[in-house]
């Protein structure tokens, strides 16, 4: 017998073996095989009804083979169900994500808003060095490269409008453009870009070294809430530090 790991869809032993035992047989011969390999094994073992049958031929490497069959088919675990997700499903579980991710930001902007109040009530527990540090991390820093910006997109859009204002003769436009379009519109966008990629970057994996140095866990220990000292000063010092990086 060829191996049937090789060459089954090909061979058709498979096929062949199934059709006779639909056939009424009385008795299996295999002393005639000369090789049989564990794959041709298991083809039997599940031809035979996973069961030896009653009046069959082996040699000694042939019920050896037979034997391991029983053994890891017996052993077997259930196969695990595979959830097909269709899009309907892919479309429940996006909005399921949406949800939860809609309500972890409404906990967290909740739970700013009472530490707000609470440091109404009591002055004296305002974080005024983390507000410092990050207005300067945030703000100060983020400075150069939000001008740099602004500059070479105020360069490329006087250059653009000039072409353009120089056909009706209206070249002593292109300020109130730049005005308009830089400093009213784009000037916003470009900090809240900058700052989202910049400075939201690095909060997250600041916050993300803090929580593998388990200092999260020390501060719960300490009983010091992680809002007022992780979240409420970030977030004081980026509604002072973007609208001065806007203007």
């Amino acid at each position: 017998m060829d191996p049937l790991s090789r060459n089954r869809a090909k061979s058709g032993v498979t096929r062949r073996l199934r059709a006779l035992r639909r056939e009424t047989i009385g008795s299996w011969d295999l002393l005639n095989v000369e090789r049989l390999e564990h794959v041709g094994g298991q083809a039997l073992w599940r031809i035979w009804g996973r069961r030896m049958p009653a009046d069959v031929e082996l040699n000694d490497t042939q019920h050896e083979i037979f034997e391991r069959v029983a053994l890891l088919d017996a052993e077997c675990e259930e196969p695990e169900v595979v959830d097909h997700i269709n899009p309907v499903t892919k479309l429940g579980l996006l909005m399921f994500t949406f949800f939860d991710h809609l309500y972890g930001g409404l906990s967290m902007f909740g739970g700013f808003v009472i530490d707000l109040f609470g440091l109404v009530r009591r002055p004296k527990r305002i974080p005024w060095t983390e507000i410092s540090a990050n207005i300067y991390s945030v703000g100060a820093q983020a400075l150069a490269i939000t001008a740099l910006v602004a500059f070479l997109i105020g360069i490329v859009l006087s250059y653009l409008s000039a072409q353009q204002l120089r056909m009706f003769g209206t070249n002593q436009y292109i300020v109130n453009i730049l005005g308009l379009s830089v400093i009213r519109e784009l000037g916003p966008v470009l900090s809240a870009i900058l700052v989202a990629g910049r400075s939201g970057s690095a909060i997250t994996a600041q916050i993300g070294v803090i929580r593998v140095t388990e200092e999260l866990d020390a501060m719960r220990v300490m009983g010091i809430p992680h809002g007022l000292r992780l979240v409420l000063p970030r977030v004081i010092a980026l509604g002072v530090a973007i609208p001065l990086l806007v203007m």
